[in-house]
């Protein structure tokens, strides 16, 4: 399960990272529905099947590396 920052997991929000130009992480909201993440069009993001750890945050992987939701 996502760790959600609003809503539930059938409508809310999720706590991500997204990676900047600089290759930095930076702090994103992600939309979650039905208990998956999506784009800003409703669209589920397909995920890389890999589970990573950001300091002590686990997280799972999307866009080839370049988003990272994190999971409870």
């Amino acid at each position: 399960m996502y760790r959600l920052i609003e809503g539930t997991e059938k409508e809310g929000y999720a706590r991500g990272f997204g990676l900047t130009e600089s290759g930095a992480h930076e702090e994103v909201d992600v939309p979650v529905r039905d208990g998956r993440p999506v784009d800003r069009n409703g669209i589920p993001l397909e995920p890389d099947n890999k589970l990573i750890t950001l300091g002590d945050t686990r997280c799972e992987s999307f866009l080839g590396g370049t988003l990272f939701v994190v999971v409870e």
